[in-house]
């Protein structure tokens, strides 16, 4: 006996892989991250660098902090939660992503 749920995806009609891949490139994949050319926005460069890649490096060079600088300024911004925490009921922090790799806490 199928349940209903069953039949209804049974039903349905397929999804035709050529419709998921049509005016797309599958055969360029970038020599740094591995995304492909089913991103409609990605372009490649000669060296077969995605736009995504380079966007990263651009902003990573303005945003980034890094060597003696940037320890300083982690330990700066350390040191002002540690003291906006004190006397408060909690004794750490704790970093989620919130994607789709993330494990569910307990």
């Amino acid at each position: 006996m199928r349940s209903e749920v069953e039949g209804t995806v049974a039903d349905a009609d397929p999804i035709q892989s050529s419709d998921l891949t049509r005016n797309r490139r599958t055969d360029t994949i970038c020599s740094r991250c591995v995304m492909d050319g089913t991103d409609p926005a990605i372009s490649f460069d000669p060296e077969g660098v995605c736009n995504h890649c380079r966007a990263y490096e651009e902003r990573a060079a303005r945003e980034l902090y890094t060597g003696e600088a940037g320890l300083a300024r982690l330990e700066g911004l350390v040191e002002r939660i540690r003291a906006e925490g004190r006397g408060k009921g909690y004794g750490w922090v704790t970093g989620l992503s919130g994607g789709i790799d993330t494990k569910k806490g307990a």
